[in-house]
């Protein structure tokens, strides 16, 4: 699952590449560029304490609330095309969001330490538990927290849709009313920032799909560690005398036989006459006093009685 979703993501991209450069090619009405159009939006909010600033690299587009920043890649802030007016607008559409405290805005920000700490020990923890399986020390710990670092990256994403979805609907809500965009120029923005949300719809997903797939893997362990635990305590209650003879009350017992340990199971038959008898009836007679050898130093508590045949 987790190539399915890579693979999507790299199409979804691809296809936002393609989209950018095709409204990249056509201008605008207002003939305004990037900067002027970020500008003109900040101004409407009343926001006067964010500078609109030129990035480096191709679709770097963001706005920073730490220095109050709208960064725009050159295409973008020089550009007057509709690519240019969607993503500036879109940005100073987080500005917007920062100045009226949108929540999921401020969920997001509070995410982000604990998110970059995760992404930056998830390797770590990885060799961590690849070692402590192979070593049966700590792996099943260690792959608890792996997992909360999926489940916390995952949270990442699922709390960017909204903030990323609203940006853009801000965004284009503002350059319909304005005036700036409409008709064929309005449509042609919505596309391009619908095509730019959806690169955050496919990394959500599988940050979601990897997340899922850590839990299932924790399950499975944890599942495995119950059913040994319970066998484990079923054989041991299984030894319990209750004052009822039962063949069980001989688990695990080991004979020497032909100089190898050999389950008493193997070599004889077991049976319970009565509730206060246990009968052994070894498959070869030469194995009885073995057998009974064997009894005393398990220490059972039980006193064998051989009579030369059981």
């Amino acid at each position: 699952m987790i190539g399915v979703f890579t693979l999507i993501g790299f199409l979804v991209g691809n296809r936002l590449k393609s989209k950018f450069a095709h409204y990249n090619k056509i201008g605008t009405r207002s003939g305004m560029n990037g900067k002027e159009i970020a500008e003109k939006m900040l101004a409407h909010y009343g926001i006067r304490d964010v500078q609109v600033v030129m990035g480096q690299g191709f679709l770097s587009d963001h706005y920073n609330p730490a220095n109050k920043t709208v960064a725009l890649s050159p295409d973008v802030y020089n550009g007057r095309t509709i690519s240019a007016a969607a993503v500036s607008a879109h940005e100073c559409g987080h500005a917007v969001q920062h100045a009226e405290a949108y929540s999921m805005l401020t969920l997001r920000s509070k995410l982000v330490p604990a998110v970059q700490f995760s992404s930056s020990v998830q390797q770590f923890l990885f060799m961590g538990v690849m070692f402590g399986m192979g070593a049966g020390i700590g792996g099943n710990t260690l792959m608890l927290i792996l997992t909360a670092t999926f489940g916390l990256t995952a949270l990442f994403s699922l709390v960017t849709l909204p903030v990323e979805f609203d940006a853009s609907n801000r965004a284009l809500a503002w350059l319909d009313d304005s005036g700036f965009m409409q008709g064929a120029e309005h449509d042609g923005a919505k596309d391009a920032l619908w095509w730019a949300a959806m690169t955050y719809v496919t990394a959500a997903l599988g940050s979601l799909t990897i997340m899922i797939e850590e839990i299932e893997l924790q399950f499975m362990q944890t599942a495995e560690s119950f059913d040994k635990a319970i066998e484990h305590l079923v054989f041991e209650l299984n030894k319990i005398r209750a004052g009822k003879a039962s063949p069980a009350m001989l688990n695990g017992l080991m004979v020497e036989y032909y100089g190898s340990p050999t389950p008493l199971s193997q070599v004889a038959n077991i049976s319970t006459p009565d509730a206060r008898t246990i009968s052994i009836q070894p498959w070869e007679k030469k194995t009885l006093a073995l057998i009974e050898k064997a009894i005393f130093e398990a220490n059972l508590g039980i006193t064998p009685m051989n009579d030369g045949e059981v």
